[in-house]
């Protein structure tokens, strides 16, 4: 029950004990007479307060809930303020029809009455009331009139039956009549399932009552005596149900005051909801439009106005058809409100479709909507319409149409004239215009010609086309003059305003609107692009400036393909030369492959182009080489903020078929690219000729011998290694004796054939690392390699004198000739001697050892070594020569020592 139920339950305990108290005084301590009436008024006041409680209830809510407690209220204090009128001693006098037995027949009618109307109100249904307070007005007066008929009714039967009080005491009628509320409660137990009620409140409470009638019914069974202490605990208890019914209408009104002030903070959410709703729909990006079922404009947000140029208060009472449907679909709208409104169906209805609005100046606009059914109450429909403006949309897909259109045969032609006519006709079909022309700027004779047209199959097209091709502009007359002149967009809504030449076929074919642009390479206009439309057209920026673009792109595409073209040529001649050149040039990546090959690399290394280009440089090079040259290659590759000047290279070069081949190799960089530019050249004669020239200039062209060149260059090697390393280093000088009486004799052709033996002896008993040199006529020198002193360069002489000393033949005729041999211990001295030709080197004294070896061969040879010299000359000589001996000793010989 709660804690209202708690307090009630300890009122009821709290007036039960005082009737009991009350019942125990004496009689005649309380009178009646207050006492009955007081209760009774009670009653009546409480009943009262019931009975505006669920009057206000019911306006408020407008439900029928409390109706029931209100009518049973209202027959209830009718009952009781009759048994307080009628009860002996509260009014003075005697009221006409009132008898004796009038109240406790009223006191009956109250206590059955209680039960009836208890069981009445909980067996019925609440239901939603539509008009409150006449619902409510009839009740009443309803139950006015059945409890003032109740009680005019009782008051009559009051004076014809018996009495229920005869000497001061209760009859068995009365006892009868006691027991008459048991049969509204057994009724109501009857038919009564817990949950039938739909308020809790109000049942419980009602169950409560029916509960303190039962216990006050019961009470009444054993009230025998007149008013005694039963009797005043019953009649106490009848002000309990009362109770119960206030319990229940004060705990509906406090209920129904705590949802108020529920939905007193819902509306107030609601109201913020709203004002927020209202913020983000005056914000909202698209126009926020909402109508009834007429068609009657109800909202309409600042982006509405925005878009169709009516203000909100003009908006705002006129039809949708009056105002942003243009006259073509307003049959079709007034159609779709009636089907929507009769079957609950529309064609728009929850889609989003593109069609055209109406602006207030009277001009149409593409626009997106989207209408949906906000709420229906029979034939009472709201509309909320969603309206975005897609005209830059519109705009921005034409453009991207423009744009596809000029790019894809831009794309895939090879040249512009094969592009200009379906560029044309992309442009033309895209924009709504029905023909497009190119004018092409003469340099020569600084005029636009045109070049290309396209039209569509319309009438006199074909003649004002053919006007066109007879006709020049110069620059700053007419439209396309001034676009070419100042280089910027331009339109005329009349063409035969603009150029009187073509105004008449213009005129015949239908032609008003003109609009032209400017085809650039970045710094010219190159060409004007015009275009012709039959309606007036004005265009809006985005398209101008897009256009402009349009114009820019084409020109680079016309001057790439010129410059395409001329470099094509220019390739082509780079082809031929390179192609007809003799020398092998190739081009070779970051990688060391391959990128180019040219025939006569083809001729020079026999490889085909395809089995070369991609395969790695190195191939082409003798393996000994191929770890120097790739080093080099990379430097050139390698980014240097400098330019790399052309390097040459010579290497051996390898052929398919295995032969390799002296290859100079030039190299460069191709200009900013990582790519090395060579080439190639087989040098094969070049260098043979070179080493032959070489050789004349260092050996005997007679004897094929060193000459006097390499043995000096060959002694300065051998002086700086001697000095270097410590060791000595000598040198044999030969004279041949007797070779002018063989010149003399046998003549020079014999001479010389005798020197070349002379020479062939020397070398075939000498090493090959020993220099073997023809310095003059008829001298020889010989510089051993390595470390050589004296006592070894003698053993080297006598092996020379063996093989010399032999006899010659010459045209075979034997020859005897002698050949001296001088040993200079310091190779540093002579040659310094060898620097001054006029100087004849005459061999040194030989050794004592070297003396007795001469002794033993029978004479040949004694003459030109001369006597022995005594052993501290030979001593002296083994020693080198001192840069402070005496020049007539130099000048005297190699053996003055």
């Amino acid at each position: 029950m709660g804690r209202r139920g708690v307090l009630i339950l300890l009122g009821a305990v709290l007036l039960t004990g005082i009737s009991v108290l009350l019942a125990l005084v004496p009689r005649g301590a309380l009178p009646l007479t207050w006492y009955v009436p007081v209760l009774d008024m009670a009653m009546v006041v409480t009943l009262a307060v019931v009975l505006f409680l669920s009057a206000l209830d019911v306006i408020i809510r407008r439900n029928d809930r409390l109706l029931g407690i209100g009518v049973a209220s209202t027959i209830l204090g009718t009952i009781w303020l009759a048994h307080m009128l009628t009860f002996p001693g509260v009014i003075p006098g005697r009221a006409p029809f009132v008898a004796s037995q009038t109240a406790p027949y009223l006191f009956q009618l109250g206590q059955i009455g209680m039960p009836c109307l208890l069981t009445w109100i909980l067996l019925q249904r609440p239901a939603p009331l539509a008009d409150p307070r006449r619902s409510l007005a009839r009740a009443l007066g309803a139950a006015a009139s059945l409890g003032a008929l109740s009680v005019a009714i009782t008051c009559g039967l009051a004076l014809a039956l018996p009495p229920l009080i005869v000497a001061g005491r209760f009859t068995e009628l009365n006892t009868l009549l006691a027991t008459a509320p048991f049969v509204a409660v057994a009724l109501a137990a009857a038919l009564y399932r817990h949950g039938r009620y739909p308020d809790g409140r109000i049942e419980s409470r009602v169950l409560v009552g029916l509960v303190l009638v039962s216990v006050e019914a019961v009470i009444f069974l054993f009230t025998r005596a007149r008013y005694d202490g039963f009797w005043y605990v019953g009649h106490t208890l009848l002000f309990f149900p009362c109770a119960a019914l206030f319990a229940a209408a004060v705990g509906v009104h406090d209920a129904a005051r705590r949802e108020a002030e529920v939905q007193l903070r819902v509306m107030e959410k609601f109201r913020e909801s709203q004002q927020r709703l209202q913020v983000i729909i005056d914000t909202s990006p698209s126009a926020v439009i909402t109508a009834d079922e007429g068609g009657v404009i109800t909202g309409w947000n600042r982006k509405a106005e925005a878009i169709f140029g009516w203000s909100h208060d003009e908006a705002v009472g006129r039809t949708l058809a009056g105002t942003i449907i243009p006259r073509r679909y307003q049959d079709a709208h007034q159609r779709g409100l009636t089907r929507f409104i009769e079957t609950g169906e529309g064609k728009l209805i929850g889609r989003t479709v593109e069609l055209a609005a109406l602006h207030r100046d009277g001009r149409e606009l593409p626009v997106e909507l989207s209408v949906s059914a906000t709420s229906r109450s029979g034939p009472r429909v709201a509309f909320v319409a969603f309206v975005t403006d897609i005209s830059q949309r519109r705009t921005a897909e034409r453009l991207r149409n423009v744009q596809f259109a000029v790019t894809r045969p831009l794309a895939n032609a090879a040249t512009w004239a094969e592009a200009a006519p379906q560029v044309l006709q992309g442009i033309c079909e895209s924009l709504g215009w029905v023909a497009g022309e190119f004018w092409a700027v003469d340099r020569d004779a600084n005029l636009l010609r045109l070049e290309i047209s396209w039209h569509r199959p319309l009438k006199d097209l074909a003649s004002f086309e053919a006007a066109s091709r007879e006709l020049t502009f110069a620059r700053g007359v007419g439209l396309l003059g001034r676009v070419w002149a100042t280089g910027r967009p331009g339109s005329i809504e009349d063409v035969a305003g603009d150029e009187a030449s073509r105004a008449s076929l213009a005129t015949r074919a239908g032609l008003h609107s003109k609009f032209a642009f400017p085809v650039t390479n970045g710094r010219k206009v190159t060409g004007v692009i015009a275009l012709f439309s039959p309606e007036r057209r004005a265009l809006d920026r985005v398209t101008l400036r897009a256009m402009g673009d349009i114009g820019s792109q084409i020109g680079q595409f016309i001057e790439r393909r010129r410059a395409e073209e001329e470099l094509r040529n220019s390739g082509d001649r780079i082809r031929a030369i390179l192609d007809n050149v003799a020398d092998g040039i190739l081009t070779v990546d970051e990688r060391l492959t391959i990128r180019s090959y040219n025939p006569a690399a083809e001729r020079l290394f026999g490889y085909a182009p395809d089995e070369v280009i991609g395969k790695d440089f190195a191939r082409l090079i003798a393996e000994p080489y191929r770890a120097e040259i790739k080093p080099q290659l990379r430097a050139y590759l390698r980014p240097q903020k400098r330019e790399v000047l052309m390097g040459s290279h010579e290497t051996s070069g390898l052929r398919k078929d295995g032969s390799s081949f002296p290859l100079e190799f030039n190299v460069g960089r191709l200009g900013l690219q990582r790519l090395v530019i060579g080439s190639l050249r087989d040098v094969s004669e070049r260098k043979a000729e070179t080493e032959a020239l070489q050789y004349r200039a260092l050996h005997d062209p007679l004897t094929g011998l060193p000459n006097r060149t390499f043995l000096r260059e060959r002694l300065e090697e051998t002086i700086r290694a001697g000095e270097r390393e410590m060791k000595p280093c000598a040198v044999l000088l030969m004279d041949l004796d007797g070779f002018k009486s063989v010149n003399d004799s046998l003549g020079h052709e014999a001479g010389d054939r005798l020197l070349q033996q002379v020479g062939q002896r020397m070398r075939a008993v000498l090493r090959k690392a020993d220099t073997i040199a023809r310095y003059g006529g008829d001298e020889f020198a010989v510089l051993p390699w390595g470390a050589t002193d004296v006592p070894r360069a003698a053993l080297i002489a006598e092996k020379i004198l063996q093989a010399v000393n032999q006899p010659f033949s010459i045209d075979e005729q034997p020859v005897d000739v002698n050949l001296s041999i001088g040993i200079r211990p310091s190779a540093a001295d002579w040659q310094v001697a060898l620097c001054d030709r006029s100087v004849r080197a005459r061999p040194a004294l030989p050794a004592d050892r070297l003396s007795d070896r001469r002794a033993s061969v029978q004479g040949r040879g004694t003459g030109a070594l001369g006597p022995p010299q005594p052993r501290l000359a030979a001593a002296r000589r083994l020693h080198p020569l001192r840069r402070t001996d005496r020049p007539d000793q130099a000048a005297d010989g190699l053996g003055a020592q």
